[in-house]
C-alpha cells in the first residue's frame, strides 16, 4: 500500500515535469510568486523537482505537481518588466493635484524604472479617513524589484502584463 501512493506521488511529479518541459510556462531564470506567497527564481527544472532560489539566497528542491497543479504567477513569462505597486493615503484636506504632482516627481526621478513604460499615478478611493492613490512602477531588474519590495511596507510586486 505504501509503495502505492510513493509510485502515485513519483509519476504524478515525473508526468508534471513533462508539461512543464512541453509547455515551457516555467523555465530556467523565471522569476515566480508562488502558491504560499513565497518570491523565487528558477534555477533548474528536472523531471521529478524544480529547483528555485529564494529571496534569502536559500535553495529549495520543489516538487513539480507544486507548478502544474497550484497557482503560480510567472513573472517573467511574457517580458522581463515587473511592476511595483504601492497605495498612498492623504488627508482630505489635501491639495490632490500636488499630491499627484509629487508622486510623479518622485516616481520620475528613481533610478531603476523602466524606460519603457512609464509610472503611473491613480486616484482610486475615497476611504473613510483619507484619499487612495495607488502608484506603479515598472521595473527591469529582478534583484531592484526584490530589494525594493523588501524595503517599502505594504509594496506589492506582480508581473507587468497584469
Amino acid at each position: 500500500m505504501a509503495l502505492a501512493f510513493a509510485m502515485k506521488d513519483l509519476s504524478e511529479n515525473l508526468i508534471s515535469g513533462l508539461i512543464l518541459r512541453w509547455e515551457k510556462v516555467i523555465d530556467r531564470g523565471d522569476v515566480l510568486y508562488t502558491h504560499d506567497g513565497e518570491m523565487v527564481k528558477v534555477r533548474e527544472i528536472g523531471l521529478r523537482a524544480t529547483t528555485v532560489r529564494t529571496k534569502s539566497e536559500g535553495d529549495q528542491v520543489v516538487p513539480n505537481s507544486e507548478f502544474v497543479q497550484k497557482k503560480v504567477s510567472n513573472f517573467t513569462y511574457r517580458d522581463s518588466l515587473y511592476r511595483l505597486s504601492a497605495t498612498v493615503g492623504v488627508a482630505y484636506a489635501s491639495d490632490l493635484r500636488k499630491v499627484r504632482a509629487t508622486l510623479e516627481q518622485v516616481c520620475a526621478g528613481l533610478d531603476w524604472k523602466s524606460e519603457q513604460k512609464q509610472p503611473q499615478v491613480q486616484l482610486i478611493e475615497f476611504g473613510d479617513s483619507s484619499v487612495i492613490f495607488r502608484v506603479l512602477v515598472r521595473n527591469i531588474s529582478v534583484k531592484e524589484l526584490i530589494r525594493t519590495a523588501e524595503l517599502i511596507p505594504d509594496c506589492e510586486a506582480t508581473p507587468a502584463g497584469r
